[in-house]
């Protein structure tokens, strides 16, 4: 029987029978988007950042706490959702945590002080980690080793790094005519639609049958969830995962200021120069599941954490120099490159050395994501809306203990 090969329902070196049928297309497609509720909440407004500030009479600053806010509640939902989700399913929290995620939604568009605002946008963020925490758990569930987990990883990766491509670009052309309030009432209709993707395409990866079977194997092994994370392999592959998405948050923070008042770009063009970043990061995702089962995971985590020190350095070079400022948009462009490369690869690598608490360490993981962006996301406006020097520092100091971790994580494991 020939069997029909595709990039997005099956892995390239798995046979059929080898492929478990519940990780399909659909499946991702909806994990993806369970993935991009808690990002949306915070970048879909990135372009109307400035009005947003006008509005209330703030600075750079104090508009990029509403960014914390949801990185925190992000943190917080994660810490919440993942260990309950190893007892009791994958699904019941994930319906509990969307719903949450309608209301604070609803409630963020109607805010009438930056504190309601930052305050509804806690919730949301809290509410929409179920769907970020449950997806990658999900996937660990349903994955039969690292490679299959970083190619579907990868696969998420690449489809939910549309929305950030289509959220800030279509949040350039709303915020005039709707305005910052309105681009949050699209946000929950976008919320609404990934709820009623779950009802049809999502079922339970962790059935009552493997929940006590993970846990009599822990009771046998007296290993509490929390002692199986000590692992060499969990531990460095999110150090890894977390510093880079701190150098990915450090940027997106300070991105409309850079664009829109240092260089003056228009909301517009700096949607499309967001645009830009999302594709790369999702092209990079996309070509890395790709490359899976020909450059390993490691290898490829091994060059992007290199490149990305390297793209770091040019930056703080090109701040500190007098050059033509439009030069930074190639090292920027590709970090996003090398983010791409990354991230998927490490959650995979991250989880499956802990199958026996995926939940928890899916938890951890995603709540020490939220809180490394939460950290860094102030700390690039310290100096105002118009210093790059924050930024570049930033970036370095993560992308080098990204390069240093790979090194001694992963310095007895092949990469080839």
């Amino acid at each position: 029987m020939k069997i029909s090969q595709s990039s997005l329902t099956r892995p390239p070196a798995l046979l059929n029978e080898d492929l478990r049928p519940t990780l399909n297309g659909p499946l991702l497609i909806t994990l993806a988007m369970l993935a991009s509720i808690s990002p949306l909440a915070a970048d879909f407004c990135l372009p109307a950042f400035p009005r947003i500030a006008a509005e209330f009479g703030v600075g750079a600053t104090g508009v990029q706490l509403c960014l914390t806010a949801v990185l925190l509640g992000g943190a917080l939902g994660q810490l919440v959702f993942g260990p309950i989700s190893d007892r009791f399913g994958r699904m019941k929290p994930l319906i509990i945590g969307i719903l949450l995620c309608v209301v604070a939604s609803a409630v963020a568009a109607m805010a009438p002080t930056l504190k309601f605002l930052a305050a509804a946008q806690f919730v949301q963020g809290f509410g929409g980690a179920a769907g970020w925490v449950l997806a990658w758990a999900i996937i660990a569930d349903l994955a039969k080793d690292r490679n299959h987990a970083a190619w579907a990883n990868n696969i998420v990766n690449a489809v939910f790094g549309i929305a950030p491509v289509v959220g800030p670009l279509l949040g350039s052309f709303l915020a005039g005519p709707i305005g910052w309030r309105g681009i949050l009432w699209v946000l929950l209709g976008f919320v609404l639609l990934t709820f009623a993707a779950v009802l049809l395409f999502v079922r339970e990866s962790n059935p009552p049958s493997r929940r006590a079977e993970n846990l009599a194997a822990s009771h046998q092994a007296g290993e509490s969830p929390l002692k199986a994370l000590r692992s060499r392999g969990y531990i460095g592959n999110t150090i890894i995962f977390c510093s880079t998405f701190a150098v990915l948050m450090s940027l997106l923070a300070a991105s409309p200021f850079i664009f829109q008042t240092i260089m003056g770009f228009s909301v517009l063009q700096y949607g499309c120069v967001f645009a830009i970043f999302a594709l790369t990061q999702t092209l990079a995702s996309a070509v890395a599941a790709h490359m899976v089962y020909k450059v390993s995971p490691g290898r490829q985590m091994l060059i992007s954490t290199s490149l990305i020190l390297l793209f770091s350095v040019a930056l703080l070079v090109l701040f500190l120099s007098v050059g033509p400022i439009l030069w930074i948009l190639a090292p920027m462009i590709l970090v996003e490159a090398c983010i791409g490369f990354i991230c998927g690869n490490a959650v995979a690598a991250a989880l499956t050395s802990v199958p026996r608490a995926v939940g928890v360490g899916s938890a951890l993981l995603g709540a020490l994501q939220y809180t490394s962006g939460a950290v860094v996301s102030p700390i690039v406006g310290l100096r105002g809306a118009s210093s790059t020097m924050p930024l570049a520092v930033t970036m370095l100091v993560c992308s080098a203990i990204a390069a240093v971790t790979y090194r001694i994580t992963w310095k007895k494991e092949p990469t080839a």
